[in-house]
């Protein structure tokens, strides 16, 4: 796994458990066992983490999409495959559910531009 995908990936950790606002890049440089100034070499900010965390996921929903959408299959198959990935997507993405939680009870407007993006 490259260092920019480690990093996605521990930042998706944090923000599942602690939450955008309670995660910072010094918390999270820590999680992922590198410098503060290497973890800027790779996001400049909090927020380009978020955009790049919600970017991968809303183009792995377009290539779940665009697979069951060449399938020989009726609509409604591909509807029905599109609701079970999403259900899925859902159950397995905890931090997705936090972020949603914290824009819309916290009023995170950060979080909340990136939230109305996935939801």
């Amino acid at each position: 796994m490259d260092k920019e995908k480690f990093i996605i990936t521990k930042a998706k950790e944090l923000f599942a458990t602690v939450g955008y606002k309670g995660t910072t890049m010094n918390l999270l440089a820590n999680k992922c066992d590198i410098g503060k100034g290497t973890l800027y070499l790779y996001f400049t900010s909090k927020e380009d983490l978020l955009k790049a965390i919600v970017d991968q996921l809303l183009e792995g929903i377009k290539e779940k999409a665009d697979k069951i959408q060449e399938m020989k299959i009726s609509f409604n198959q591909q509807i029905m495959m599109f609701l079970h990935e999403m259900i899925y997507l859902n159950k397995e993405h905890v931090m997705v559910a936090k972020l949603v939680y914290e824009a819309k009870q916290i009023g995170n407007q950060t979080v909340n531009k990136y939230v109305e993006k996935i939801d």
